[in-house]
């Protein structure tokens, strides 16, 4: 199989997912598998969004009031996120207290540069996952009437487990899984060592879901 073929969307190619299926289902159980996979996507069009509104602020608020030479000019200094630092006197309540203290040379570098991308790009990544497996798939198994969520494969998704993995576990050190991948080598630089999100990754990981290809194997197969 070579690289487009193993590809799941090329440019120009319609968006669709498609569940290919090695035993007779009903048309009702077809369909609402499909329904449970377009759900999914649907999910996920919700959390990138939700990204972009993120990254597009950012330029925003650092421009606001001068936020950003603020904190060039005074690079030792902390930026409080909050109202104040609780005390006795002031014990904290909802909305009315310090949430967090960064240095402001750190601050500046996590917006400048990848880190940003890369620290809630793994987030939403993990989370997308967790809502496949735990949620999503689920769903499929149930409307085919499976006792298992197993038969149901996606290699994007399988990719994606090991990824989440990665990240919880091996602090984002993809080297035990480089041969292991079957599709994210088509869309993104894989090497051993510390993984890296960006923003063109999670780009490339969504035009893949797209058209997302799920595969139900019978537990005989």
């Amino acid at each position: 199989m070579n690289r487009l073929d193993s590809l799941y969307w090329e440019e120009g190619q319609p968006h669709a997912c498609i569940i290919p299926f090695d035993r007779s289902f009903s048309q009702t159980e077809m369909n609402e598998a499909i329904t449970h996979i377009t759900d999914f996507i649907s999910k996920c069009h919700e959390i990138y969004s939700l990204l972009c509104v993120i990254e597009s602020g950012i330029p925003m608020w650092l421009s606001t009031a001068g936020t950003e030479d603020h904190l060039k000019q005074n690079p030792d200094n902390h930026f409080l996120f909050g109202s104040y630092l609780p005390s006795n006197d002031r014990p904290p309540s909802q909305g009315k207290s310090i949430h967090s203290i960064v240095q402001n040379r750190r601050l500046l570098e996590i917006l400048q540069r990848n880190e940003c991308d890369d620290i809630i790009g793994k987030m939403i990544l993990v989370y997308m996952y967790h809502v496949w497996d735990e949620d999503y798939r689920v769903r499929i198994k149930k409307s085919l009437s499976l006792s298992d969520k197993k038969p149901i494969k996606c290699t994007l998704m399988g990719d994606m487990g090991k990824v989440r993995h990665a990240i919880l576990h091996r602090k984002s050190d993809i080297t035990e899984y480089i041969g292991s991948f079957e599709f994210l080598p088509n869309i993104w630089s894989i090497e051993p060592g510390t993984l890296i999100v960006t923003s063109a990754m999670l780009s490339s990981f969504m035009e893949q879901l797209n058209a997302l290809r799920v595969k139900v194997c019978t537990s005989q197969q």
